[in-house]
């Protein structure tokens, strides 16, 4: 995930998915894929720090 929602179709993803995988988006980031075509179709959707995360 990147900072900016990529754009995605929504038949990427079936709607039992939108319910049961939590979407984790680096911190800062949340409300750009809360509003975010298909991106704002998981219930789930949580912030993590990916600073340590080798690119």
């Amino acid at each position: 995930m990147g900072e900016n929602p990529t754009l995605v179709r929504p038949e990427c993803f079936r709607e039992r998915d939108y319910e049961n995988i939590t979407l984790y988006v680096p911190s800062g980031t949340i409300d750009a894929y809360k509003a975010a075509d298909t991106w704002k179709n998981f219930l789930n959707i949580k912030e993590f720090d990916a600073t340590d995360v080798d690119k």
